[in-house]
């Protein structure tokens, strides 16, 4: 993974677009017929492919604030020239690019993220390559439940912590070294 430090952001997304993560969506682009041209060359870019590619680089197209025009004019900038290293035949010189970003591989507007957990969808899931993550505000939750053994009548206490939040536990025997039961019935819960 690259980092954007020692080389200008030109250089980057220009690396970028020559990497493995979009090389083959701009080969789709361009006609194998020079006359089949289209006018105005529009790359569909993935957000996840820049983040997964490089973090920090994948980062400045949300903490861009006043400076997002620069950004975008040299994604488009190097967008084109690498367009134009690609292509079998010369490309004109005025061929128009253009790069519609899609943000974690949806459409959904809506889906406005200033950092990664801290985002304006806490509470709903996202899907980010595969991987589904849930961002929400973590809790903790422990519990220790009682229950009394149906033979002999001792209590048998047992803790639940937080990470086995759905899983019911119950004692496998009793604590009463004299009582072999497994039957027990759950007394009152209390929360921790």
């Amino acid at each position: 993974m690259p980092t954007t430090t020692s080389r200008s952001l030109l250089d980057a997304l220009k690396e970028f677009f020559r990497s493995d993560y979009c090389h083959n969506d701009i080969l789709k682009l361009i006609p194998k017929d020079k006359l089949e041209m289209p006018n105005v060359l529009t790359l569909t870019l993935n957000y996840c492919k820049l983040l997964e590619y490089d973090f920090e680089l994948g980062r400045l197209l949300w903490d861009l604030g006043p400076r997002a025009r620069y950004f975008f004019d040299k994604l488009t900038e190097a967008f084109k020239q690498v367009a134009m290293e690609l292509s079998d035949y010369s490309l004109p010189e005025d061929i128009k690019t253009k790069i519609k970003v899609v943000k974690f591989g949806s459409n959904r507007s809506d889906l406005v993220r200033y950092e990664i957990p801290n985002c304006q969808d806490r509470g709903h899931f996202i899907c980010f390559h595969g991987t589904v993550i849930r961002v929400g505000t973590p809790y903790v939750f422990d519990a220790t439940r009682s229950y009394q053994c149906e033979e002999c009548g001792s209590i048998v206490t047992v803790t639940k912590s937080s990470n086995m939040e759905k899983i019911k536990l119950k004692p496998t025997r009793c604590s009463n070294e004299d009582c072999t039961s497994i039957k027990f019935k759950s007394l009152k819960e209390s929360m921790h």
